[in-house]
């Protein structure tokens, strides 16, 4: 499924996960008014954990805790060409966490985003938010965009009184701030420096700031201690690809993307780096056959801290994967019926060696009706969470009573 800049465009969809409301098989609720959920095949989780998430290329899944922070992307809408999605496994084309789906979302190239556009909103719950856009081309060769972003939210204006955790068994004291603030700025350069190459580097640096209660209970009284803390995400990242066409049929990619986030939590703290080199290869063999090939390498480090209950053992940490990907498309019958066949073979410091096959038929009878049938093996690399994670609730034991006491 594809939804193109005039399908966002007439969606008036102000962010990414509005404008994926509008496509079959997604699930895509509002949690808070700052956060999203994004999933398919119905799981509706904070941090979908099974579905991959790309903005041109580059993957925003996790390896700390297997998720997609949504409130950490800031894509001007203005500048997406398109959003591709993809239900149901594709780990042979995008690899590992592609089980229950795909999302690719592709901006414009700097080249079709030339010159100024600016924008200013304010409102009850939009506080205010900015946002400014300069391109501009220097010669035939070279093209750039730069960009900022602002935003201030505050989901819980005009509440009849305060967001409260409370019950019939457990007292708490009221949360009366959700408020939420994000700053970003960004870049990116395409050039062609001859007629079969085409490179493109950009990047971003960002900063989020949120309010966030987070409960602990303490049974003796039996309330919650609320503790009024901030969230903090930063960081940013820097992409660079080369594409070379050396002829019609024949299209090579390299890229390689940085990305470096630092999470800050009422309860804990990271700070992490991931690293990811990719090679990809298109061969058209006949008119009706197309062959790929690709290698990939990626290494994931981190640092986190402690601060109440929960914590990673070891606290630091590292990981890495290799990947082989072949597949192979034939149109057995052209504009009418196509098949496909992959396999995908992944080392990774988890699970060693795992295999990913795909064996998929597209049937199209007419440009506006199709339907597929596909037996693919897909999995979901373990992460920080799943090995390393400890919970310690600090309690103590009272003679003859069953009950913790939170210290």
């Amino acid at each position: 499924f594809v939804l193109t800049a005039e399908d966002i465009h007439r969606s008036g969809a102000t962010c990414i996960p509005e404008a994926l409301q509008w496509v079959p098989g997604l699930t895509v609720l509002r949690v808070d008014g700052r956060s999203w959920v994004v999933s398919a095949r119905g799981g509706a989780r904070l941090y979908a954990d099974k579905i991959l998430v790309m903005i041109d290329g580059r993957s925003l899944y996790t390896p700390l805790f297997s998720g997609v922070i949504w409130d950490s992307i800031g894509v001007s809408m203005e500048d997406i060409e398109q959003i591709e999605v993809v239900r149901g496994p594709g780990a042979v084309m995008w690899g590992p966490n592609a089980v229950n789906g795909v999302i690719n979302i592709i901006t414009k190239s700097a080249r079709q985003t030339k010159g100024v556009v600016a924008s200013a909103s304010a409102g009850n719950e939009l506080r205010g938010a900015s946002e400014a856009r300069w391109g501009e081309t220097s010669g035939d060769r070279l093209s750039y965009r730069l960009w900022e972003q602002t935003e201030y939210v505050s989901p819980g204006y005009d509440a009849t009184g305060y967001h409260r955790f409370d019950n019939q068994f457990l007292v708490a004291s009221p949360v009366g701030n959700l408020d939420s603030a994000t700053g970003r700025v960004g870049f990116r350069f395409d050039g062609q420096p001859t007629d079969k190459d085409q490179w493109m580097v950009q990047g971003d640096t960002y900063k989020l700031d949120r309010q966030d209660s987070v409960g602990y209970p303490v049974l003796m009284p039996m309330q919650a201690d609320i503790e009024h803390g901030h969230t903090d995400y930063e960081g940013g990242y820097i992409q660079g690809r080369w594409t070379r066409n050396s002829s019609a049929g024949n299209e090579s990619a390299l890229q390689f993307t940085y990305t470096k986030t630092k999470l800050d939590y009422p309860f804990m703290a990271g700070d992490l780096n991931n690293l990811t080199l990719d090679y990809q290869k298109r061969w058209q063999t006949s008119d009706r056959n197309e062959f790929y090939w690709g290698v990939g390498y990626q290494q994931y480090w981190d640092d986190t801290i402690s601060r109440r209950f929960t914590s990673f053992s070891p606290g630091a940490s590292d990981f890495h994967n290799g990947d082989i990907v072949l597949r192979d498309e034939y149109q057995f019958i052209p504009g009418l019926l196509t098949a496909s066949a992959g396999v995908r073979i992944d080392y990774s410091s988890y699970h060693q060696l795992e295999y990913q096959p795909s064996l998929r038929f597209l049937y199209t009878p007419t440009g506006a009706q199709s339907a597929w049938f596909a037996v693919s093996r897909a999995i979901r690399a373990p992460s920080r969470l799943d090995r390393d994670i400890q919970y310690n609730d600090g309690s103590i034991s009272v003679p003859q009573s069953p009950l913790p006491i939170a210290l």
